[in-house]
């Protein structure tokens, strides 16, 4: 266990050589949009996706009844006669409220995270799987954040932690999971578009809309009634800056669908010219997309003359913002206030310390600068991290 700076505790549980039937290149943990879509007869869970807030994130409802959690709620719960229940572990007895996320290939390739939080209720866990050298073997690490750890759980915590492997190895092998996990890897596609060096591409506009945007008119697409189109603005999806996501859900609704298009696949952020949407859901607007698309591209060279314009791909690799990748850590984890550290400067051949401004400490004096040797390196190294 470990102390948890916002209060309670962090309780770790590790279990190694969980054997998983057909794995393969699968990912290990499901995301909860394919499993929301799965065949009911052979959902024991009761799992249901309330809301989607994104690739591989959601707000769901699933009888989490078990042996397991019966025992934390044993050893973990802080019980007084004249409290509430506020502080006892999570216990669940029928179907309940909770986010759920999961995300792939982190924070190493083939590695799986699962992130589960109560809704009201204080729970809120997230587990870590990762394959094993021998064929279909993986290990899984849970974490807990509970309220209390008695000095006397240490003794029996062997049951908590025998209950915790068979829910791994149920709820890695239950019937329907080996499906699941195919349907995941090719839940998504992700789109891409490319080929427009002179400027955005555009959007059609309704014929009783009006917008004071410069419009382009194109013969070609009066009997589809588009034949008016005008440059896109981010500021028209309510953005500052292009993303593909905003783009296109705008131009679907133009046509008068509707498509969650999501920025963001596994808990990172695609680059702008990238997004990713529910294949299923791709697949029912396609070809009306495709079709509206191709007279985007005349009125596109109308527009700016030549015969380039923007393309669009599918099945492409998935481009990721790296300064955009640790939203889920973020979710994870508080910012925990600590004193900083002294700068360290470096002029030449000399090394300086910059003393802290409210320092009461007295640990860091100033003394006379002199020449850095490598005895004096050695002896006087500071790693910054």
């Amino acid at each position: 266990k470990q102390s948890c700076p916002w209060g309670g505790h962090l309780v770790r549980l590790s279990c190694q050589n969980l054997k998983v039937n057909n794995l393969g290149t699968c990912p290990l943990f499901v995301r909860p949009d394919p499993r929301g879509r799965h065949h009911p007869e052979l959902n024991e869970e009761g799992f249901e996706v309330v809301q989607q807030l994104g690739s591989g994130e959601a707000t769901i409802m699933n009888n989490a009844f078990s042996r397991f959690f019966k025992l934390c709620n044993v050893f973990f719960s802080l019980h007084q006669k004249d409290e509430d229940d506020s502080l006892t572990f999570h216990f669940p007895t029928k179907k309940e409220l909770m986010y759920q996320a999961v995300r792939h290939n982190y924070p190493e390739m083939g590695d799986s995270i699962l992130v589960a939080r109560g809704h009201p209720l204080p729970f809120c866990g997230f587990a870590h799987g990762r394959r094993q050298k021998e064929p279909g073997l993986v290990s899984i690490s849970f974490t807990l954040a509970v309220p209390t750890v008695a000095d006397w759980v240490s003794v029996p915590i062997q049951r908590v932690i025998t209950s915790a492997r068979a829910l791994f190895l149920w709820h890695m092998n239950h019937p329907g999971m080996e499906e699941m996990r195919r349907l995941d890897q090719q839940f998504y596609v992700v789109l891409t578009i490319h080929s427009w060096p002179r400027g955005r591409p555009f959007l059609p506009v309704p014929e009783q809309s009006d917008d004071m945007e410069e419009v382009t008119t194109i013969d070609a697409g009066r009997r589809h009634g588009l034949a008016r189109w005008c440059r896109y603005q981010p500021r028209m999806a309510g953005s500052s800056s292009f993303l593909l996501s905003d783009y296109l859900m705008l131009f679907l609704e133009r046509l008068g669908e509707h498509v969650d298009m999501h920025q963001s696949l596994d808990g990172q952020e695609l680059q702008h010219y990238q997004c990713a949407v529910p294949e299923h859901e791709w697949h029912r607007v396609k070809d009306r997309f495709y079709n509206a698309y191709t007279l985007q591209k005349s009125a596109y060279r109308r527009a700016n003359g030549g015969q380039t314009a923007p393309g669009m791909s599918e099945h492409a690799e998935p481009r990721f913002r790296t300064d955009r990748g640790l939203r889920l850590q973020r979710r994870l984890y508080r910012p925990v206030s600590t004193t900083p550290a002294p700068a360290l400067v470096i002029h030449n051949t000399f090394l300086e310390l910059e003393e802290p401004e409210e320092s009461k400490t007295g640990a860091f004096k100033r003394t006379i600068s002199r020449s850095a040797s490598p005895h004096t390196f050695h002896n006087n190294l500071i790693l910054v991290t």
